[in-house]
């Protein structure tokens, strides 16, 4: 039978773990949609109107035409589709998201600590600690549907994960009470 403490400590990793994938994640997402703004920008700018002249000149020498025009082309689809699906929102989203979840991934593991240190008439305080962050991690913790969330995505985060934190996962620390 498992004590409270290790109740809780077992309680509490569920939520970290759930915590930090959910960070991952989103550095990931933030990581694609910053790729896809960067391609954007560049590619927006380079058949812009003020290089839109050197693609002119590009224009009127042979084998350059089919690649100014599928340039120019994609430059012009990537012109609306960035506004379109809203792609500086995203990234912005996603980077904010990482970042507060990587303050809530901190907190649970300074609450972790504080597990193993409490007092066995501390831990009723600890568990209202836990309550408040799981709270907090439900709020925080949201991935919206998105072209890049895939599958693949979401297994090679989780693998990532349960390497970082492949000691916790095979052999939990134990915890005794005093």
């Amino acid at each position: 039978m498992l004590t409270e403490r290790n109740q809780l400590w077992k309680e509490v990793f569920f939520v970290y773990y759930e915590v930090f994938y959910t960070e991952l994640l989103s550095e990931a997402l933030a990581r694609k949609w910053l790729a896809l703004d960067t391609f954007a920008g560049i590619t927006i700018a380079l058949t812009a109107s003020g290089s839109a002249v050197a693609g002119w000149a590009l224009w009127s020498q042979p084998g350059f035409k089919p690649i100014w025009a599928t340039l120019a082309g994609t430059g012009a689809l990537l012109s609306i589709v960035h506004r379109t699906i809203h792609v500086t929102q995203r990234l912005k989203d996603y980077s904010d998201s990482a970042r507060r979840l990587a303050q809530l991934r901190v907190e649970f593991e300074a609450l972790r600590h504080r597990i193993r240190m409490a007092k066995p008439t501390e831990l009723s305080d600890v568990n209202k600690r836990f309550e408040e962050l799981r709270k907090s991690s439900v709020d925080n913790s949201l991935v919206t549907n998105d072209i890049f969330l895939t599958s693949t995505l979401e297994e090679q985060t989780q693998q990532k994960l349960n390497r970082m934190l492949a000691n916790e996962i095979k052999q939990p620390a134990p915890i005794r009470d005093t």
